[in-house]
């Protein structure tokens, strides 16, 4: 990808494919970082700002998925974070959570053993050394635990018109 050098205090140089909407932003100090889905026009406007750091904070940092690259234009061998749950709530809250800060987070669904016990930490320590048994690589669990003390039932009395 081309990019087309600018003058800023931390920003060398800026580049866009259209084709597949991926802003490219050489830092100063060889930082290169992608950025992606970003739209024509947040390219366009960012190549005419007075300003391209206040525009990359602004509209840029924070609001799109982005990757570092290394210097020989490979990604870096950075691997998503292994989330371990069958279940597509957790996963969509937990995408939604990490996607904005540039956290890739890829879903297994692995034959984990869920303890029974009334200490929460127990559960969550044996289910995540279970996952990572399997999966073989450090994984995310997450796991909801309930603590009701007390459950009271009186029956209704007579005077109550029940």
């Amino acid at each position: 990808m081309q990019r087309i050098p600018v003058e800023s205090s931390d920003i060398v140089a800026i580049g866009y494919d259209s084709k597949t909407r991926t802003l490219e932003i050489e830092f100063k100090e060889q930082r290169l970082y992608q950025y992606y889905d970003v739209e024509p026009d947040i390219h366009e406007r960012f190549m005419k700002a007075d300003s391209y750091g206040q525009y990359f904070y602004a509209f840029v940092n924070g609001h799109y998925r982005y990757k570092r690259i290394e210097q020989d234009g490979g990604p870096t061998a950075r691997q998503p974070l292994a989330f371990v749950t069958g279940n597509q709530r957790k996963y969509r809250d937990m995408c939604n959570a990490c996607t904005p800060l540039g956290i890739d987070v890829e879903q297994v669904v692995l034959p984990v053993d869920e303890i029974q016990s009334h200490d929460p930490e127990k559960i969550a320590v044996h289910k995540a050394k279970e996952a990572y048994r399997l999966a073989r690589r450090p994984v995310v669990v997450n796991d909801a635990f309930w603590n009701i003390l007390c459950l009271l039932y009186t029956s209704p009395s007579p005077r109550d018109g029940a």
